[in-house]
């Protein structure tokens, strides 16, 4: 796999409290052109002040029905360290939002658990910004979960909004034990990930909480 140059993540990563989320999402580049796409997996390129960039999302693991996803960007046939300014990063951190926010609109309800392929400790934290970012920026149907304590610990994408749909449909059908079935997948995943705490174990929790209040009925009956 290329590498990036580290020089450039730790300069974005240092300065990132000065970016403003305007600039970043409003500054992609104008051409992204997709390189490949099947069941499982799809590819872009992008060319930045001439160096040309790859992005992939493929899929790594889960069941059908609750689909799990990796992301990693890099420079295309490169392994050279290479350093660039904040102008240059932000343009490139601008258009790799746009793909991965683009990617996860269209795909809602065709996954469960976006991860980032990081290796290094520079790089995980670029992508936990990353995720950070998307999550804010797609609002509430979705959260970040985080597999450890440290940076070195990379933050994942849950579709809570997924779970949500899919628990809300098996109620409204009184397919009681088939929501519970469906948390206690969705339990299951988080726990392979390695996350077991924060908000988004904490948002599936009360979904199955309104699976219980829901099967009772209002309070009175």
């Amino acid at each position: 796999m290329a590498i990036w140059g580290m020089g450039l993540m730790k300069l974005l990563f240092e300065n990132w409290r000065v970016f403003q989320l305007k600039e970043i999402f409003d500054s992609p580049v104008d051409e992204i052109q997709k390189l490949g796409e099947t069941e499982n997996a799809i590819s872009w390129g992008f060319s930045v002040d001439g160096m040309p960039y790859e992005m992939m999302i493929s899929r790594y693991t889960g069941r059908e029905d609750f689909k799990s996803w990796e992301v990693e960007f890099y420079h295309k046939n490169t392994t050279k360290a290479t350093n660039y300014g904040l102008k240059t990063g932000t343009k490139v951190m601008s258009t790799v939002l746009k793909i991965l926010e683009d990617w996860i609109e269209e795909n809602e309800d065709n996954f469960f658990v976006l991860a980032a392929l990081s290796e290094g400790e520079n790089r995980t934290k670029l992508y936990n910004r990353l995720m950070k970012v998307v999550a804010k920026k797609l609002g509430k149907n979705y959260a970040v979960g985080k597999s450890g304590t440290s940076w070195l610990d990379g933050q994942t994408l849950i579709n809570i909004g997924f779970i949500e749909r899919k628990v809300n449909n098996l109620v409204a059908q009184s397919e009681w034990n088939a929501a519970r079935r469906a948390i206690a997948t969705a339990i299951q995943i988080l726990h392979e990930e390695g996350i077991r705490e924060g908000e988004a174990m904490d948002r599936v929790v009360g979904i199955y909480n309104k699976i219980e209040d829901a099967q009772l009925g209002p309070k009175g009956e």
